[in-house]
């Protein structure tokens, strides 16, 4: 796809030649490809070209899963931080005592 565009950066679009790669310069002809592909999108063209994919369960299986332990894995952390902080907590509360 570079190579097309770079095609079309010299052909269409007079591009400079990078001093160092010696190759055309494509951010604009990338640019103006863009803004006329939302030009034609704008004016209602239609891609008959474009693809579906249907939904796949097992990746979506899968992810629930992901979230399902990454949440029981923050609980479980929270769970033992809280504990941490209330050992710490007594411990203030029988120097305050003591004092």
């Amino acid at each position: 796809m570079l190579t097309k565009v770079r095609d079309v950066a010299v052909s269409r679009f007079d591009a400079r030649i990078h001093h160092i790669s010696k190759k055309p310069e494509v951010t604009y002809t990338i640019n103006k490809l863009i803004q006329i592909g939302l030009d034609a999108l704008e004016s209602g063209y239609q891609d008959n070209n474009q693809v579906t994919i249907p939904p796949n369960p097992d990746i979506e299986s899968m992810v629930k899963e992901q979230l399902a332990q990454a949440i029981a894995e923050m609980e479980a952390k929270t769970a033992a931080k809280f504990v941490q902080l209330e050992a710490e907590l007594d411990q203030v509360k029988k120097l305050e005592l003591a004092a």
